[in-house]
């Protein structure tokens, strides 16, 4: 993988292979002015559950348009999402090795409300990164363009959830009742491997296959 500019849209604890590719640029782009996509990573993500793959879904509030910049979107705080988020992290990967080990670092994330969509999974990214101990360096779009010739831009590749990697697998807590999940939210990576998690990331450059940039 060439090491290059990369254009993203800004995920909700992204899969495994969206912070491999992150490493594996000279800097990312976060795009930052597209309406929001209904029923994408922007607000949901797959964690491994005692009963097999589960959906963490941050609901969302359009008000009376459901066409609206992304960083415009609020979330719909009339549910406690931000609770029930956290008490499915903490039954899954509690006897995970290494929940404890960052349980204080994430748990205000889901303990402090949280407005701005946006916001909330670019600090979560952040925050997710210095756990990781990668430094990546991130710039945001000026403008929304459907082409770009300087950047390669990937801001297609989990639409629809339809990029499947083929990544190497680890321990996940819950592997022996349901094998492996692949290319989960990076949380799971997070808890189950601790520090020997950014070299997974780093290794993983050698098995992964992205398609063609646009």
């Amino acid at each position: 993988m060439t090491h290059k500019k990369i254009l993203l849209d800004c995920q909700y604890a992204a899969p495994i292979s969206y912070y491999a590719l992150c490493m594996h640029a000279s800097e990312v782009y976060i795009e930052a002015h597209e309406y929001f996509v209904k029923s994408s990573n922007r607000n949901r993500c797959y964690i491994a559950g005692a009963n097999g793959l589960q959906l963490l879904s941050i609901p969302i509030h359009l008000g009376k348009s459901h066409k609206q910049l992304y960083k415009e979107v609020q979330c719909g705080n009339d549910i406690d999402w931000q609770k029930n988020h956290w008490q499915s992290l903490c039954s899954s990967y509690n006897r995970s090795p290494y929940f404890e080990f960052y349980e204080a670092e994430l748990a205000h994330f889901y303990k402090q409300k949280a407005d701005s969509l946006f916001d909330f999974n670019l600090a979560l990214f952040k925050k997710i990164c210095h756990l990781l101990k990668i430094q990546i360096d991130i710039h945001f779009t000026e403008n929304y363009q459907v082409n770009y010739d300087t950047l390669l831009d990937y801001r297609f590749l989990y639409r629809e959830l339809k990029y499947e990697p083929d990544i190497p697998e680890y321990t996940q807590v819950f592997g022996d009742r349901h094998g492996f999940l692949e290319d989960i939210s990076i949380l799971d990576l997070l808890f189950n491997l601790g520090p020997d998690a950014k070299k997974y990331l780093i290794d993983l450059e050698h098995h992964l296959e992205f398609p063609m940039a646009h």
